[in-house]
């Protein structure tokens, strides 16, 4: 039964999901890294996230997690950064310290104004 639930979240993630570049040359502020999914690793997860991105400049960042409503439940970053590999552990908790539902989130970037948002899928 578990199985058959993490099939079909990973197919709402895949198709729910498609990534929201606001200008193309975000790659050129902001890579994410090659050895991670879009960032996100491991994905589908029932535990910790971890989110990673290369910066090839210097640009101010601004990081949170969203809920399927476009809600906010987490911030992770805000403020200026240098150019560098950077990553962030996400515990699956709002800003209140509380445990989030199963269901799937997104990791909002948001580089010098430039806006990524890529999915992730959150199970118990």
């Amino acid at each position: 039964m578990k199985t058959i639930v993490i099939i079909i979240f990973s197919l709402v993630l895949l198709i729910s999901c498609s990534n929201d570049i606001t200008k193309p040359d975000f790659e050129d502020i902001v890579r994410v890294t090659s050895e991670h999914y879009a960032g996100v690793f491991p994905n589908p997860n029932n535990g910790e996230f971890i989110i990673s991105f290369y910066l090839l400049q210097n640009a101010h960042i601004k990081i949170v997690i969203l809920n399927s409503q476009n809600e906010t439940v987490r911030h992770l970053a805000d403020g200026d950064f240098e150019a560098n590999y950077y990553y962030y552990y996400w515990d699956c908790k709002d800003d209140d310290d509380n445990m989030v539902c199963s269901g799937i989130y997104y990791v909002k970037f948001n580089v010098n104004g430039f806006l990524f948002r890529e999915g992730m899928c959150f199970l118990k």
